[in-house]
């Protein structure tokens, strides 16, 4: 009988995978995945190559790791446990969607495949969470990508459209919430300001690799004034 994996190994994997969506590689450096899980990289390596022995993922000393086949099956699996239940959440139970990372966090390593599906169809099986996260079908599988950036490489002064806000700053979220900002929503991006539908707040610049969006090129509706 296979041993199921643990709740930490299942945070492990889920945060390699999130990493390799953000980045693009599927090999990621053991310095990032530290910054990431906000641990030391003692702690990391203890844990990675744990995650190695039980065949989740490969490590490669100096370079990094990679999720293998079970470990990526694994963390698509905590990707769509969590994003569902941040859904559900916001949209049945009224939740903010700056207060559902943790309470998802801590209900996914619990919460059977068949609940979970059973939320999710109840839900109107939903393509993104409230964040505009992608959230895995049944069967696995990522809706199509999004060809969008951090809003830390877009220059000042551009119109955009949100496609994505990180789900682990809260204060980032209430700002957001103020002027109206959410995923699908046009805005623009000035050196230390977001101006959404609904006025314009200053944003630190640690901020900006929260947020993704597309940019916006001759947008009709976009007034610089």
């Amino acid at each position: 009988m296979k041993k199921p994996a643990t709740a930490t190994e299942e945070d492990y994997v889920k945060s390699l995978l999130e990493l390799e969506l953000k980045t693009g590689s599927p090999l990621i450096p053991m310095g990032l995945l530290a910054r990431s899980l906000g641990l030391t990289a003692g702690t990391i390596t203890t844990m990675v190559k744990r995650l190695d022995s039980s065949g989740l993922a490969i490590y490669q000393a100096r370079k990094g790791c990679q999720l293998t086949s079970k470990g990526r099956n694994t963390a698509l699996q905590m990707l769509r446990r969590h994003r569902v239940i941040e859904t559900f959440l916001v949209q049945e139970l009224g939740f903010g969607w700056e207060n559902v990372h943790m309470e998802a966090e801590a209900m996914e390593h619990g919460c059977s495949d068949a609940v979970v599906n059973r939320l999710w169809e109840y839900i109107g099986k939903p393509q993104r969470d409230p964040h505009g996260a992608p959230i895995p079908d049944t069967n696995l599988v990522l809706p199509p990508g999004i060809s969008d950036q951090g809003l830390d490489e877009i220059p000042q002064n551009t119109p955009v459209q949100i496609t994505q806000i990180s789900d682990r700053n809260p204060e980032l979220l209430q700002l957001l919430d103020q002027i109206a900002i959410q995923p699908n929503t046009i805005a623009v991006k000035n050196k230390k300001t977001l101006k959404g539908p609904k006025g314009e707040v200053e944003v630190k610049e640690e901020y900006w690799p929260y947020l993704r969006a597309i940019v916006i090129k001759n947008n009709p509706g976009y007034n610089k004034s």
